[in-house]
């Protein structure tokens, strides 16, 4: 019987629940173009050592993949790993980027002596010369035979950016979340869609009630040590509005996996005048509305919870 449940839950999402509570590290893979000598970089948390002799490294990246195409051309590889305070970082390098675009602009990176991007302030670093790939599943894993690592004399010592969630999320996600709650996350990353993001992924593991809850907290959090770049500050009517209509637009669709595929469901939630479809200019400006939610004047809208 033991048996039969095993291989039960390896078959559908109980492996995903399981998996989600072991803590992986999270490091940035980087590699370089040797014609263009454009660096690209690849936050990833399925990275672990397979031998000490040889030593070899191995990570995991989902399939289809520009890196994986990168990596292939490049035969060589970092892995940067992540020290606690860099979760803005994680998130930097698991955001979509258009082709060409140079990743590593406004991040304190150098180049080594093969041209690879080496991120600065990372808790060690892992050099790599690609040994093999396969894929598997949904996923291509690398394997790379280590040719040097550099681990920098730090104090106090950092803790490694685990991915540790509660919930399932990509990478991206749970790093934005720990950054947000941490009041960490860079000011200029908190932008409209940052708000749904953090929305969307609270409201995949608590209540409406509960989230809302969660994120009055952090926002006034994140409000108070940004205190000097705040020009608006916190508003409940417009908090309440989008957290239910994110939840709503969460039960109308599939289960989407990444909060990229949810935005492409639901391209609506990205335009600022939204609210003013249920609201006019001056209810919204008004100090009421910041301090206590006030129902729609112009259209009404089911609230699940304020």
């Amino acid at each position: 019987m033991r048996v039969t449940q095993k291989l039960f839950c390896a078959q559908n999402s109980a492996l995903r629940n399981i998996m989600m509570h072991v803590p992986k590290p999270v490091v940035i893979v980087t590699t370089i173009d040797r014609h263009s000598h454009i660096g690209r970089g690849m936050t990833c948390s399925s990275f672990t050592h397979v031998s000490f002799n040889p030593a070899i490294v191995s990570f995991c990246m989902q399939k289809p993949s520009r890196m994986h195409d990168m990596l292939e051309k490049s035969g060589i590889f970092a892995i940067n790993i992540l020290n606690e305070t860099q979760a803005n970082l994680s998130i930097h390098f698991s955001t979509p980027t258009s082709e060409g675009q140079n990743q590593f602009e406004g991040i304190e990176n150098y180049s080594d002596s093969s041209g690879l991007p080496v991120i600065c302030d990372c808790i060690g670093h892992i050099f790599c010369s690609k040994r093999d790939f396969h894929e598997m599943g949904d996923h291509y894993v690398w394997y790379g035979d280590v040719t040097g690592c550099l681990f920098p004399s730090q104090s106090p010592e950092p803790s490694p950016l685990l991915h540790f969630a509660k919930g399932y999320r990509s990478i991206g996600d749970d790093a934005f979340i720990l950054a947000f709650e941490k009041a960490t996350l860079p000011f200029e990353f908190w932008t409209h869609k940052a708000h749904l993001r953090m929305a969307w992924t609270y409201l995949k593991d608590y209540s409406v009630e509960e989230s809302l809850r969660i994120i009055r907290d952090g926002i006034n959090r994140f409000n108070r040590k940004n205190s000097d770049k705040i020009q608006f500050g916190y508003s409940e009517t417009i908090t309440v509005f989008y957290v239910n209509m994110v939840r709503r637009a969460m039960d109308s669709g599939g289960n989407e996996e990444t909060f990229e595929s949810f935005l492409e469901r639901n391209p609506y939630l990205l335009d600022k005048a939204f609210p003013l479809d249920y609201y006019s200019p001056d209810v919204l400006r008004s100090e009421e509305s910041k301090n206590q939610f006030i129902f729609p004047d112009l259209k009404p809208f089911t609230v699940l919870a304020k």
